[in-house]
C-alpha cells in the first residue's frame, strides 16, 4: 500500500497514524478521515511504539491496554509529549514521554543507540524529525557523521528509509 506524508496539527480529526488506535476502548489516535492512510513522522513513530507496547504486553500475558498502568488521559499526555506538541522540544519529545511514564530512558552517548530505538532530532533549519533509528553513518575514521532511519517524511513522499548527515560546520 501507499502511505503518503501529511503533516498538520488538526489533532481533533487526524493524528498522523495510518489507522485508528484504541486504548481502553477509546480512540487515542485518529487516522486521516479520508482513508488515505497518510501519516507524519510523530504519528508513525507513535503508532509503532503503541503497537510494540501491545505486542510486548501480549507476550508477557498483560492486557493490551495497560502501558505501565497509564490511564487514557495519561496516554493522551504521553502522546502530546511524543509529538512535541506542548512547546519547547527540550521538554516535549519522545524521550521526555517515555521517561515521564517509566517506559524507557533517554540516552546521551550516541554509541548506545540500537537499531529500533526511537530518536528525535532537530536540524539547523529549526525543523525536527521523529524516526526509528537503524544505524550510524561513519566516516573512514569511525566518527559518526549521520544516521540512517525509517520514518515518514515529505522528501520520500511518506514512509521510507532515509539517510541524513550532521552539519559539522
Amino acid at each position: 500500500g501507499s502511505y503518503p506524508y501529511l503533516l498538520n496539527t488538526d489533532y481533533q480529526n487526524y493524528n498522523g497514524v495510518t489507522e485508528n488506535l484504541y486504548y481502553n476502548g477509546l480512540i487515542i489516535a485518529k487516522a486521516h478521515p479520508g482513508g488515505s492512510r497518510a501519516c507524519h513522522c510523530s504519528g508513525i513513530t507513535f503508532e509503532v511504539f503503541f503497537k510494540a507496547m501491545q505486542a510486548r504486553n501480549r507476550q508477557l500475558g498483560l492486557p493490551d491496554d495497560s502501558f505501565n498502568g497509564m490511564t487514557f488521559s495519561q496516554l493522551q499526555d504521553f502522546q502530546m509529549l511524543w509529538y512535541a506538541a506542548g512547546g519547547d522540544k527540550q521538554y516535549n519529545n519522545p524521550a521526555a514521554a517515555v521517561e515521564k511514564y517509566g517506559l524507557g530512558r533517554q540516552i546521551h552517548n550516541l554509541e548506545e543507540a540500537k537499531k529500533g530505538d526511537f530518536l528525535d532530532f532537530s536540524r539547523t533549519n529549526y525543523t525536527g524529525h521523529s524516526v526509528i533509528f537503524l544505524n550510524w553513518v561513519r566516516d573512514n575514521n569511525g566518527t559518526i557523521i549521520g544516521l540512517h532511519y525509517w520514518s515518514s517524511q515529505g522528501s520520500t513522499n511518506g514512509i521510507n528509509y532515509k539517510t541524513e548527515y550532521f552539519d559539522t560546520s
